[in-house]
């Protein structure tokens, strides 16, 4: 969203005037408003206020808007404005906040709450950070002298070293804190500073530190910023480090990192060894434990790799579930030790919530039950995996436990009474009527909706969000709203798997289907930051060359702006791919992700899952890009589901049959 400020040359009282004019008009919108249109005369007045308010003329935007019949887009650039530097005072800033929590950005106008609060009593300070926590270096300041001020002197300086260690400050504002809290900080709080820095790979702000350290201290110091840059003067730098301080956590995994990045995989290894489970932050090494983890596997040493990810020393997060995760399969497929995998499996499953992971850990736990000859156990947990019909391993474990066709799930109902609460709401109002002035591209438009998914607390909430985003041509925001209610087990198969006009004839039009929900989410004119573009992100050079073959005249322009246009590329483009893995979906899926050369260099590493040799699930597991092993599941998922949205309301089991093409 585009930030706005009032022009520097425009006065207080012309601030004041404009403001108390909006405010008239904004005090005349009702709580509750049903989900009216426009006039076709606001639409045009409404265009031209954000036009100019897009343009950083403001005022001349908030007058305009004056001329208009519905005041609340006028509402909208009030918003705008109090989000930024000088634009509300803080009384006008905290009345908006209180009047209106389920607006977008909150967050931003506490940060301008903070900047303009006055002089008040630091009773009422505390009052109002006790509230909202302080969302800026200035704000905290404000906050902790308050608290000393009414006597909260001990939290207060919890607050202060709490700050000190965890904040981010430029030079000014770091000065500033020290002049205000020295004496409150210890030299501990001074070293657990440093060491985030050092962890964070902030070489300035450490740089500012080092005259509260003493000269060993220092070396250490000076050690880590060598390694962690690659300085030529790193062995050197390291020899100086006092020898009782070599074994420090983070210098260890600072000279890990630095030997595997000059290609010394052994050296990383024994200082990891030497580490064991006293990793300082397991969550920094993790990275470097799984690389050098994937590294063993593609040399066959399974051993080594399951001993490098199953001491990851972690005991939450999504590092935490993938680190069990590969402990297990490791243990289940490679190293004959099923017990051991159930119990990696049981903990990650226990230690997830998203569906996804939910599947994938019943899913496992249901395999290696199998191979301890637990049969009863093994169908329970394949169940337990199949609750989840719209995941990759909800839909392999579903054969384990029925014959029939997956019945995917059915939305949730919505009554009358749901459904006008909702458009009651004023925030999906704003959603409408900035969709009639600004169309579906607008990004005040996507926060709105955002939002309404955000808050959704029913199963019915979940629905009319999703719907919302689709009315107003937000079919990618459909798709996030009914993601957001798949993490509480609330199905959205029409909203989340939205379909096209378009109908190519190849290579299938499922398939397009899913790997356009998964490389844009149906938004055709989103752009990535390598370039990619439109609905099936095509490269411009892989587009051209695409666009030659088919004989069609082709510009870059064209692939955001012409959907049909894109499809038939990036469809002809996966053709092509399918063809060149001889029929493949899984290789041809993973090379549209990760480009077919690196496919061909997995093949070599880990074998060919066309053959009855290699198992398809083990190798797309074997995959050394989570972006790829995502993507690929992902995809193939999504499959399934568009089967049944394209064919009737049940789809056969396809999945194992679509990982053997």
């Amino acid at each position: 969203m585009r930030t706005l400020s009032l022009p520097a040359a425009l006065g207080k009282s012309a601030r004041t005037a404009v403001f108390a004019g909006l405010l008239t008009l904004i005090a005349a919108v009702p709580g509750a408003l049903p989900a009216a249109a426009l006039s076709a005369q606001d639409i045009a007045i409404y265009r031209e206020a954000f036009k100019l308010a897009d343009n950083d003329r403001l005022a001349e935007a908030l007058a305009t808007a004056t001329r208009a019949q519905d005041p609340l887009p006028a509402k909208v650039l009030r918003w705008m404005a109090l989000a930024t530097p000088g634009g509300g005072s803080f009384a006008e800033i905290t009345a908006f906040i209180r009047d209106n929590p389920d607006w977008p950005n909150m967050a931003a106008l506490r940060r301008q709450a903070e900047l303009a609060m006055p002089d008040i009593p630091p009773a009422e300070v505390v009052e109002w950070f006790r509230q909202s926590p302080p969302q800026t270096n200035d704000g905290f300041v404000r906050h902790a002298d308050a608290l000393i001020a009414t006597g909260s002197v001990e939290r207060a300086t919890a607050l202060i070293r709490k700050q000190w260690t965890d904040a981010t400050f430029t030079p000014d504002e770091e000065a500033t804190f020290l002049a205000h809290y020295t004496p409150y900080l210890r030299p501990q709080d001074h070293k657990a500073r440093i060491d985030r820095l050092l962890w964070a790979k902030q070489e300035a702000p450490v740089r500012r530190m080092l005259p509260f350290f003493d000269e060993a201290y220092d070396t250490l110091i000076e050690a880590r910023i060598a390694l962690d840059g690659d300085s030529p003067n790193a062995d050197a730098a390291l020899s100086r480090v006092a020898p009782a301080l070599r074994d420090d956590p983070g210098l260890m995994f600072d000279r890990a990192r630095y030997l595997r990045r000059k290609g010394d995989d052994a050296g990383a290894l024994e200082i990891m060894a030497r580490a064991g489970t006293d990793l300082g932050r397991p969550q920094a090494w993790w990275p470097e434990r799984h690389l050098l983890a994937r590294r063993a596997m593609e040399r066959g040493d399974f051993n080594l790799a399951y001993r490098l990810v199953s001491t990851h020393g972690m005991t939450e997060g999504s590092a935490f579930a993938d680190a069990e995760f590969l402990s297990g399969f490791l243990a289940l497929r490679f190293l004959d030790k099923p017990s051991e995998a159930f119990a990696h499996f049981h903990k990650l499953y226990r230690s997830v919530s998203a569906p996804i992971s939910k599947a994938r850990g019943a899913y496992w736990c249901g395999r290696a039950a199998e191979a301890l000859g637990q049969t009863e156990p093994a169908r329970d947990w394949y169940a337990k995996a199949a609750t989840y019909p719209t995941t990759f391993y909800g839909q392999l474990a579903f054969r384990h436990v029925s014959n029939g066709a997956v019945t995917l799930p059915t939305p949730p109902s919505v009554s009358s009474a749901d459904s006008a609460a909702f458009n009651r709401r004023e925030v999906v109002r704003v959603a409408r009527l900035l969709a009639e002035i600004g169309g579906s591209t607008d990004d005040r438009l996507g926060s709105f909706v955002r939002r309404v998914s955000l808050d959704a607390k029913t199963p019915a909430d979940y629905v009319l969000a999703a719907r919302l985003a689709s009315e107003v041509g937000r079919r990618d925001l459909a798709v996030a709203a009914a993601k957001d209610a798949a993490q509480n087990e609330v199905f959205l198969v029409e909203a989340g798997y939205p379909m096209i006009d378009a109908r190519p004839a190849a290579p299938d039009l499922a398939l397009i289907h899913g790997i356009i929900r998964q490389e844009s989410t149906f938004n055709p004119t989103i752009v990535s930051s390598a370039g990619a573009r439109g609905l099936m992100q095509l490269m411009p050079a892989t587009a051209q060359l695409v666009a030659g073959k088919l004989g069609l005249k082709h510009t870059n322009a064209r692939l955001t702006s012409d959907p049909g246009y894109n499809v038939t590329l990036g469809s002809a483009y996966l053709s092509e791919l399918i063809d060149r893995f001889n029929g493949s979906w899984v290789l041809a899926v993973a090379g549209y992700n990760a480009g077919p050369n690196r496919v061909r260099q997995w093949l070599q590493t880990y074998g060919d899952p066309r053959t009855e040799t290699v198992d398809v699930v083990d190798w797309i597991e074997l995959i050394p890009i989570s972006e790829t092993r995502n993507y690929v599941q992902r995809v193939l998922e999504a499959v399934q589901v568009y089967r049944s949205r394209l064919g009737g309301d049940r789809v056969e089991p396809n999945l194992d049959r679509d990982l053997r093409r």
